[in-house]
């Protein structure tokens, strides 16, 4: 019998602190986070692939993320939303 364990998903990496900024969603004044989104898929818990990445800013008190300013693609809106390529 052959087990084959296959995973696939969506990971946020933090990449550090920005600078202060207000949120145009929740109005609070927070220092901000440079986020990587990536897209994966695993065999046996090891990633054999990443696509779709973005580097994202992100306010840390309600979620609300615009596009970093090196980026190519402009996404708006929550973590939560997804993002469709």
């Amino acid at each position: 019998m052959l087990f084959l364990f296959i995973g696939y998903g969506t990971k946020l990496k933090l990449l550090g602190e920005l600078a202060e900024r207000i949120c145009p969603r929740c109005h609070n004044t927070a220092a901000w986070r440079r986020l990587e989104r990536y897209r994966y898929l695993s065999l046996f818990f090891v990633r054999v692939a990443r696509w779709h990445r973005e580097q994202l800013d992100a306010c840390p008190v309600c979620g609300y993320a615009e596009a970093g300013t090196d980026s190519p693609g402009a996404h708006r809106g929550s973590l939560a939303d997804p993002v469709h390529a």
